[in-house]
């Protein structure tokens, strides 16, 4: 099991930005209120309802079929989440699974609610035949010798490992086999990472003479102090070992030693080990043609040059002083050439911290070094056109 969580973990963290789901939180505006009908107010209800009051709620048109538990086993619901359910398009249907062996027809969900299951089991057990067994194991593909010698219940605590798909054990997402070569496996994680891009990038340039473990993360942690990060300066590290950008030099654990007296050789264990990461060939030329503004070139001043006046302005106003993406929103918004086809100051703010241009920090839009770099080169390009 642990195994497969590792494994997920794994492909969640190289593909699921979640520094920049963090972010869109952070610059999404309030939701509003939606007034739900009985929610807070004084309606004498109790919190265990009776089945008819369920029943009798209104229904509007349903886009799903919800099969709801009811009966003594499970008895215990909120008469809010059931109104709620309705009033979100849901047709609730009520079955028991004491007195019934089959689910209701056509269903796309299944409510459990609470109750008192414990008294009930052997009424809900009858009628199963007498061979079913729910946590049986299917010892016939699993090969008993490949299991954990420490480990006497592995059949019982890990069935679905021993079948896992092969890509699912601890694979990565972005490797030099899966993607033709290092150095496009290292442009698709740092494309696929827009929100960790510079710091990946800073990693690799600390690296180029060997960085030990202990420096960088220090590094790092000092790079991501204004901008909030999930993750850990080692799991960046590991992400661009995976990608072929670094490479881990693990010293010696121990000290071989003897004792002359005694006639003994020994081995004298380190108090402490750092680790030095280094960056490969492949990871510094990525690195050398990201920063000297490649990428911006290609996608901001080629693949999406109709909009360059559009880009001129939001890295001006940037450069003044540190925008937020309303402000941004609003600046495009005034453009005619964003409106058809329509453009919105996100996919301007994406291309530009893709391209190392803008980055998040202190809760708003900022030109990077790069960005200032570049800003001649658009204003020249825009009066061109």
């Amino acid at each position: 099991l642990d195994e497969v969580i590792q494994s997920l973990g794994a492909m969640a963290e190289e593909s699921i930005d979640l520094d920049l789901l963090l972010r869109l939180g952070e610059e999404a505006e309030a939701l509003p209120a939606v007034p739900v009908p009985g929610v807070g107010a004084e309606t004498g209800e109790t919190a265990s309802v009776a089945h008819e009051s369920a029943m009798g709620a209104s229904q509007t048109a349903s886009t799903a079929r919800i099969a709801v538990a009811w009966d003594k086993a499970f008895c215990f619901y909120y008469q809010e989440n059931l109104d709620i359910l309705r009033q979100s398009g849901a047709e609730l249907v009520f079955f028991s699974p004491v007195n019934d062996r089959s689910l209701p027809e056509n269903i796309g969900g299944i409510y459990l609610g609470g109750g008192i299951m414990a008294n009930h089991v052997n009424e809900m057990w009858d009628g199963f035949d007498d061979d079913f067994d729910p946590l049986a194991v299917d010892d016939e593909v699993i090969d008993q010798e490949d299991m954990d010698d420490d480990n006497p219940l592995d059949t019982v605590d890990y069935p679905t490992m021993r079948t896992m798909p092969s890509e699912m054990r601890r694979e990565s997402v972005y490797t030099p086999e899966r993607m033709g070569g290092a150095e496009n496996a290292i442009r698709s994680l740092l494309d696929h990472n827009p929100g960790r891009r510079a710091v990946l990038l800073s990693i690799v340039g600390w690296c180029a003479e060997g960085c030990p473990t202990s420096e960088l993360t220090r590094r790092v942690d000092e790079l991501q102090r204004d901008n909030r990060s999930v993750y850990a300066p080692t799991t960046l590290c590991r992400m661009l070992e995976r990608a072929g950008a670094l490479e881990l030099e693990m010293p010696e654990v121990a000290d071989a030693c003897e004792d002359a007296a005694e006639g003994v050789e020994y081995l004298e264990i380190k108090e402490r080990v750092d680790p030095v990461w280094r960056a490969t060939a492949a990871g510094l030329a990525v690195r050398e043609s990201l920063t000297q503004g490649a990428a911006f070139r290609e996608l901001v001043l080629g693949r999406d040059a109709k909009y360059v006046e559009v880009y001129h302005a939001v890295m001006e106003a940037v450069a003044a002083e540190p925008r937020s993406k309303a402000y941004i929103d609003a600046l495009v918004d005034a453009f005619p050439v964003a409106q058809s086809p329509r453009r919105f100051g996100g996919h301007f703010i994406d291309l530009l911290e893709r391209t190392d241009a803008l980055e998040w920090k202190d809760r708003a839009w900022r030109l990077t070094d790069l960005g200032r770099s570049m800003l001649p080169v658009v204003q020249a390009m825009g009066k061109e056109d």
